[in-house]
């Protein structure tokens, strides 16, 4: 009788060893799962915030092109409104004040009154001629003056437009370069706050699989 009851026991106990290690090793394989489980939802959750990351950026930068361009145009048409205002302005100026006329025309307009008043006709009608042909020299010499004006002005209006425009481009890409800047910086952050969380987790499941050892190592020691 004591045989067979301690063979039962032996049985019993064999039972208990076996649903106890089937315990351990399938809280063992929870365990792993949920920390697997816990891992892949950071990762995920880090891939999110990364593609709002780059949404927001791409956002930002495509705005950013969008006003520069719209400045860049802005500026293109003031400064096409100032060439032609400009223009017009030296050209309404030199008009005004009229062609010089030179000394060899006002002598030559002189002698043509004086010879007519001396009733000298012939004369005065060759002088007549002389003094057309020194008028359109002094058209044609007010119309070279008057290009030259322009063209001298409108030279240094280009020159200075030139340098505003430079300023713009120079503003934009100092603009461009800073937000490169925060962007990294911003992307730095995202990877240290990922790297903390993923060294944080990592830590307290080392910990969960130290007290769940701790735990199995103490029941077992029970029997």
């Amino acid at each position: 009788m004591k045989e067979r009851r301690y063979n039962e026991a032996d049985a019993i106990q064999t039972r208990i060893n076996f649903l106890k290690k089937s315990s351990i090793e399938r809280k063992k394989k929870d365990l792993k799962e949920n920390h697997v489980n816990e891992m892949s939802a950071l990762e995920e959750t880090y891939r999110k915030e990364v593609d709002e990351f780059n949404e927001l950026w791409e956002k930002k930068f495509e705005e950013f092109n969008q006003e520069s361009t719209t400045q860049e145009e802005e500026l293109k048409a003031e400064h096409e409104k100032e060439h032609e205002g400009t223009e017009a302005s030296v050209e309404k100026k030199l008009v005004t004040s009229g062609i010089k006329t030179s000394k060899e025309s006002i002598q030559l307009k002189a002698l043509e009154d004086a010879l007519v008043k001396q009733e000298r006709y012939k004369e005065a009608a060759q002088i007549v001629n002389k003094v057309l042909e020194k008028e359109k020299e002094d058209s044609e010499k007010f119309e070279r003056e008057k290009s030259e004006k322009i063209s001298i002005t409108t030279e240094n209006l280009k020159a200075k437009q030139q340098l505003e425009i430079n300023a713009m481009k120079q503003k934009v890409d100092t603009q461009f370069d800073i937000m490169k800047r925060d962007k990294e910086q911003a992307f730095t952050n995202l990877m240290i706050k990922y790297k903390n969380k993923k060294f944080e987790l990592e830590l307290q499941q080392k910990k969960s699989i130290f007290y769940a050892g701790k735990e199995s190592a103490e029941k077992a020691s029970k029997f």
